[in-house]
């Protein structure tokens, strides 16, 4: 994905000025609502100030939301085979959820058009999936213990690098994680080392090199944040928007984005929801590039549009995920090849753990 970067120096920090509203819509649909599943805390109380409230003031359409699992498959399914409707759509759901969803036949086709959609790279969407932020998975770092910049994955596992270190608790993210620090390059050479029982071998044989300094395993994004915050663990790998909320907040954290991976989040609408008009009009309204400018600079998240990067103020802009310096640092993890492989790798994993 090539990000063009839009001359314009925008600040973000106002919205009312900036957001063209859309046309006003009939009375008939203006009592009319829609349930999103999202992510709940601080995800959906931005969406609520970006995304919902004004959507809801600009056409009278009020969005629902429900906090969701971190991975709603098998709700999605669930919802879809007894034709019982919790949700009318899905927020912030990751390609690789989304391809095993799409294979079995969960998904509807959304539908949306327009100039704001076709902005967006062909290889991060199709026809069931509208991506809606960028985020990236890189390794941070405490500043005032580890004085050194780190500038590689194999940093972590560097005894000549002082400090308290954290994986995550999930396979996907610390496969990835382990590869790259063992020399393999990110994007496909990854997956072509996998393809085989002794790549799946070499994976754990790097993690067993490391288990022994892992203090904590992480599972939850929000807990990550919480230990580079108080200062529990000095290193560890997590989504770079966590990160930024403690750099925002003057706390002594840095990322690198070197041999980091980026995933794509977006919406998706469960077969068989009964407002698929309305909400392909909402995502169609959120696609709007100042929009999506504004909650991207408040959310540290990289937008998928990249016209929108060069919308959001420089000093912003340098932190996120799409901003090009960063982004060609990074591969982009396969989510056909993920969703073909997470759960075996998990029990593998969950085992390793164990022994």
């Amino acid at each position: 994905m090539s990000i063009r970067m839009n001359r314009r120096n925008l600040l973000v920090g106002t919205t009312s000025a900036l957001i063209v509203a859309p046309a006003v819509w009939t009375s008939a649909r203006a009592s009319q609502k829609i349930t999103i599943a999202d992510a709940g805390g601080a995800v959906t109380e931005r969406n609520k100030q970006f995304y919902y409230d004004p959507f809801q003031k600009a056409t009278g359409i009020e969005v629902v939301p429900v906090t969701r699992r971190g991975s709603p498959a098998s709700d999605i399914k669930l919802q879809v085979e007894t034709k019982n409707n919790l949700w009318d759509f899905c927020g912030s759901i990751s390609g690789d959820v989304v391809v095993a969803l799409m294979d079995d036949g969960y998904l509807e086709e959304h539908g949306v058009t327009g100039a704001n959609y076709s902005a967006i790279p062909a290889d991060l969407k199709n026809k069931f999936y509208v991506p809606e932020i960028i985020p990236a998975f890189v390794n941070c770092y405490r500043t005032d213990t580890i004085k050194k910049p780190l500038s590689s994955m194999a940093d972590i596992w560097d005894p000549s690098i002082k400090g308290v270190r954290s994986l995550r608790r999930t396979a996907r993210d610390t496969i990835e994680v382990a590869l790259r620090a063992d020399g393999v390059k990110g994007g496909d050479d990854i997956y072509k080392i996998l393809n085989s029982p002794a790549g799946w071998d070499r994976a754990f044989a790097k993690l067993d090199q490391i288990k022994p300094r892992i203090r904590t395993w992480w599972s939850a994004a929000a807990e990550s944040a919480r230990l580079l915050q108080t200062g529990e663990v000095d290193i560890l790998p997590t989504y770079s928007n966590r990160a930024q909320e403690l750099i925002d907040a003057k706390l002594p954290v840095r990322i690198a984005w070197e041999e980091g991976f980026y995933l794509v989040n977006g919406w998706v609408i469960p077969k068989g929801s009964a407002k698929v008009e309305l909400v392909r009009k909402f995502i169609e309204f959120a696609l709007e590039p100042k929009r999506q400018a504004e909650a991207c600079a408040a959310s540290g998240s990289g937008p998928a549009n990249p016209e929108t990067v060069g919308l959001i103020e420089e000093s912003r802009r340098v932190n996120l995920t799409t901003y090009e310096p960063n982004f060609k640092k990074m591969a982009k993890i396969s989510d056909e090849f993920w969703a073909v492989n997470q759960d075996k790798a998990q029990q593998r994993f969950n085992s390793w753990l164990l022994a």
